[in-house]
């Protein structure tokens, strides 16, 4: 029986660069801030930020001849592009979508990729290599991801890393990754298609060095990981928030309190005094 519907899944599918939250109900609370120092030349150099910061994250953990595996390919340039960058490793790449709708495989990696069609993590769950498999989930929303992860909690604690893109600023996934025992490792934001991206590096809880940043709740919830390493686009991120938000934190941050949404809430309800908290670090 599938947990997990194909209709379900591709809601979240990232094909037409959907809103920074799922939250924000129209393009007018949409107000892209490009990150500073940037420079953007065609949407193709836009698009390939994201793909890129996923890959190299994959890429580097993954032990010498080890297995990547992207759940939900889409198009492949993901899993083809990390196969590319490790001419070592092997792929394997999972779509809920028939085998007549998946990519083709470029003939020089057909020797150590295969596409098979399955639903999330279901296809691994009896595997040998876990500890040697990074696993990348881009282009869904964070509870599908979350969903996809907590139905194999046993296996997610073994896998060597699982590298995760969301779709949207999310307030569920963090939490979601912690209650199944796997540590923040890394995290890193890129800029694509006039929005910014998040890029957790997840892995068993003690296999990631604990930080003072985890056991704060402001950090915790917006990225322990960014503020510790002091990622150049943290503030822009935070500030594109803001702005991208303005008109729901008028209008709904109260409604937030209870219900599904109150973990955004909350989240969003530290926005200024972390940005504040930011300026005082970097003054400092």
């Amino acid at each position: 029986m599938r947990a997990t519907t194909d209709a379900e899944l591709n809601a979240d599918r990232d094909t037409r660069g959907p809103p920074l939250s799922e939250s924000t109900s129209s393009g007018k609370d949409r107000a892209p801030s490009p990150p500073p120092g940037s420079v953007r030349d065609d949407a193709r150099g836009e698009r390939e930020s994201r793909i890129g910061a996923v890959i190299a994250a994959a890429t580097r953990l993954l032990p010498e001849g080890g297995l990547l595996v992207e759940v939900g390919f889409d198009h492949g340039k993901i899993l083809y592009g990390a196969l590319a960058a490790r001419p070592d490793a092997r792929g394997l790449g999972i779509e809920v979508l028939p085998e007549v709708d998946h990519p083709r495989i470029p003939p020089e990696l057909a020797g150590r990729c295969r596409l098979v069609t399955g639903d999330g993590l279901d296809l691994l769950a009896d595997t040998a290599e876990a500890a040697s498999t990074v696993v990348i989930m881009a282009g869904l929303g964070a509870r599908s991801i979350a969903a996809l992860l907590a139905r194999h909690p046993t296996l997610v604690t073994r896998l060597c890393a699982v590298v995760l893109c969301p779709t949207f600023l999310e307030a569920e996934l963090r939490p979601a990754l912690r209650a199944l025992g796997l540590g923040l490792a890394d995290e890193g934001l890129a800029f694509d298609r006039d929005r910014y991206y998040e890029v957790i590096t997840a892995r068993a809880a003690h296999l990631v060095p604990a930080s003072a940043s985890d056991l704060d709740p402001m950090l915790a919830a917006w990225g322990p990981r960014l503020f510790d390493q002091r990622d150049p686009l943290f503030p822009a991120f935070l500030r594109d928030a803001r702005t991208r938000l303005a008109a729901a934190f008028a209008r709904d941050l109260e409604a937030y309190a209870d219900g599904p949404k109150a973990a955004l809430g909350q989240k969003l309800a530290g926005l200024d005094a972390l940005l504040q908290r930011l300026e005082s670090t970097r003054r400092s």
